[in-house]
């Protein structure tokens, strides 16, 4: 189970690009319904990964074909050989697919990583949403000046899925907030119409931190602000850790689970 970095991102309006205009484009990325934030209408995954992945739990037999050639020459997990059966009665049968098909699946490595420099969805995920899965606990606030959205992600923010948001509506300022205790990351970038950007980056693992750091911190959460941190006598925050036992419900809490 990973630990879940709490997600803000928030675009303002522009006369040149409304709210309206923002929401509907970003609207098939946001199921609301299910609480989903699909990355994958904003970044997609090719589909020859895809498939790989999906073959993963797949049982299949292959007519008039011989398989061992096809695995000796190909890096297939041993599950999906395993599956094979030449005589259809050792494995159950979910597919059953010609032998013309089945290289389309197994496509090799090298092919893979050239045409799109991954040979995994995984891999393809991470290097272009900057997280391994879709965002999740999404809740969305629109009004007339801002749409905001908030989701969680696994263990650190889809920095690049950000990106991309941000480059369809150049002329929008924004603000995106990431906070994952667990790992000790605090970051808030703000963006203007001219392009210009502000971050301000908080290491909540090097106590003591600043006033303006604590500020944030507050405003990100203000329960945990509270909670977990206290004053110093030079003016700073430093993190309660040596006044606070580090039980099973302790550990829950500071990674956000309860």
């Amino acid at each position: 189970m990973p630990n879940w970095c709490d997600n803000r991102l928030t675009i303002y309006h522009h006369d040149d690009y409304d709210i309206g205009r923002v929401a509907g484009k970003l609207g098939p990325a946001l199921n609301t319904e299910e609480q989903v934030f699909d990355f994958q209408k904003i970044n997609p995954v090719p589909e020859e990964l895809l498939r790989k992945e999906n073959s993963h739990d797949k049982l299949f037999t292959c007519i008039d074909d011989d398989i061992d050639v096809l695995f000796e020459s190909q890096d297939i997990p041993n599950e999906w050989k395993q599956s094979y059966n030449v005589d259809h009665h050792a494995y159950p049968i979910k597919n059953h697919y010609p032998k013309d098909w089945l290289p389309s699946v197994f496509l090799p490595d090298e092919y893979l990583k050239q045409k799109y420099g991954s040979i995994t969805a995984y891999d393809y995920r991470c290097e272009h949403w900057g997280t391994k899965w879709i965002g999740n606990e999404l809740s969305v606030n629109i009004t007339k000046h801002a749409i905001e959205m908030y989701f969680q992600t696994a263990w650190g923010p889809p920095d690049i899925v950000v990106e991309t948001i941000i480059g369809w509506f150049p002329k929008n300022s924004y603000t995106f907030i990431a906070f994952e205790p667990g790992v000790g990351l605090l970051q808030k970038v703000e963006g203007t119409e001219m392009g210009g950007k502000h971050i301000h980056d908080v290491n909540l693992d090097n106590s003591p931190i600043t006033q303006e750091d604590y500020e944030l911190l507050y405003d990100v959460d203000s329960d945990y602000a509270e909670e977990w941190w206290e004053k110093d006598k030079d003016g700073k925050y430093k993190f309660k850790e040596d006044d606070i036992p580090y039980d099973d419900e302790h550990l829950d809490r500071l990674n956000g689970n309860i």
